[in-house]
């Protein structure tokens, strides 16, 4: 018994009897915790040390994952937001011969200085705009 070899000592024997219970929790209960704690510590940090850089590759390549899907669908909702406008365009450069980069479409839209260029046509406004807004 654990007891027995303590108490034959002159330190721990007085300890022992004279706070029994304290010395029982002590060495019965404190002490096999903490050496339970210490040694899954010293486990833990080897298996993370084993583990660590794949696993933060995989999370970086998830991330990147989720930047691009937001990235995709933040540029689907600009230019679904965009498309009534530029039909808009389409259809009075279409119907009514209206210029779409001067005039009074261009004020009410303010588009003379955004989608400016020589010889566009509308539709070419729109192909432009989808492959600028998506990755």
């Amino acid at each position: 018994n654990l007891y027995q070899v303590l108490d034959k000592r002159p330190c721990c024997g007085c300890c022992i009897r004279g706070w029994p219970r304290t010395c029982a929790l002590s060495v019965g209960v404190v002490m096999p915790l903490l050496l339970l704690t210490f040694l899954s510590f010293g486990f833990g940090a080897i298996l993370a040390g084993a583990e660590g850089p794949g696993e933060i590759d995989a999370n970086n390549a998830r991330l990147v994952n989720l930047y691009y899907a937001n990235l995709q669908s933040e540029a689907a909702v600009k230019f679904a937001m965009s498309l009534p406008r530029l039909c808009f365009l389409a259809y009075m450069s279409e119907q009514h011969n209206v210029t779409w980069s001067e005039g009074p479409i261009a004020q009410v839209f303010d588009v003379a200085d955004e989608y400016a260029c020589e010889g566009c046509s509308p539709m070419d406004l729109v192909a432009e705009t989808a492959d600028s807004l998506l990755p």
